[in-house]
């Protein structure tokens, strides 16, 4: 099997009137061969990286924990949603002065399918969570999280913390709760979520220039160190099924 690899020669003409310009008089191209049988590996190179490489493998591959069933992503509801969220919720009450009153996770922002029951190794989690996302604490108004919450149910669903009851009739946002509680009116509610949501991202402009406040911390450093200290405390990693987006399709 060969590749070829085009090499294009542009000349260049310039003609003079009252001011000069460029322009494209001839393009030419021709092939060269690669045989990439023919193309060896820089033993030096390999010989350099291999402790590296076999100490990031050795750590990639750790076991930080175990479920006992499978995590699988999926809307509105879905295991794997349910699971990621409650962490965001949990580890955000530890990090953060003010009370929070749920989490969420963009559907996009969780990158695998699917997490079979067995062992949980970093490298799952890096591939669940690949991006540098920060956890942020976003302060709203009851119109402000209404209009987040409308934005969660009409892109299908996203995962939200066991803390968030949305009540959806005829494809349309009818209710919340949080905490078993409508939202009121003149409260602020503090929401758990990813700096990427926090800043504009999946179409959540609105949050902006909200009142915010910034962990520093790397999500997936966040979920890995959760899982290791429950493992080390032998508690449960299982996710709490409850449904938390009502619909009438439910």
């Amino acid at each position: 099997m060969k590749k070829y690899l085009a090499i294009l020669c542009l000349g260049f003409v310039l003609f003079q009137s009252c001011k000069t310009v460029q322009h494209i008089s001839q393009v030419e191209g021709d092939y060269v061969s690669i045989d990439s049988l023919n193309v060896s590996s820089d033993e030096r190179i390999t010989a350099l990286i291999a402790p590296y490489k076999k100490e990031m493998e050795a750590e990639m591959n750790q076991v930080i924990g175990s479920i006992s069933k499978d995590l699988v992503k999926g809307r509105l509801n879905s295991s794997m949603g349910n699971w990621f969220a409650d962490l965001l919720a949990e580890e955000a009450e530890k990090r953060f002065e003010n009370e929070v009153d749920f989490a969420i996770q963009n559907y996009g922002g969780l990158r695998i399918p699917f997490i079979p029951k067995g062992s949980i190794t970093k490298n799952i989690i890096f591939e669940l969570m690949p991006f540098d996302n920060t956890l942020v604490l976003v302060e709203l108004n009851k119109d402000e999280l209404w209009r987040l919450c409308e934005k969660i149910v009409y892109s299908g669903g996203w995962p939200v913390s066991k803390n968030l009851n949305l009540i959806v009739k005829d494809s349309t946002l009818s209710e919340i709760y949080i905490k078993e509680k409508r939202v009121q009116k003149n409260k602020k509610y503090h929401v758990a979520m990813p700096d990427y949501i926090s800043n504009g991202g999946d179409g959540c402009d609105f949050l902006i220039d909200l009142k915010k406040e910034n962990s520093g911390i790397f999500i997936r450093k966040i979920i890995i160190e959760n899982i290791e200290q429950k493992t080390a405390n032998k508690q449960s990693l299982d996710f709490n099924p409850s449904i938390r987006i009502n619909t009438d399709d439910i």
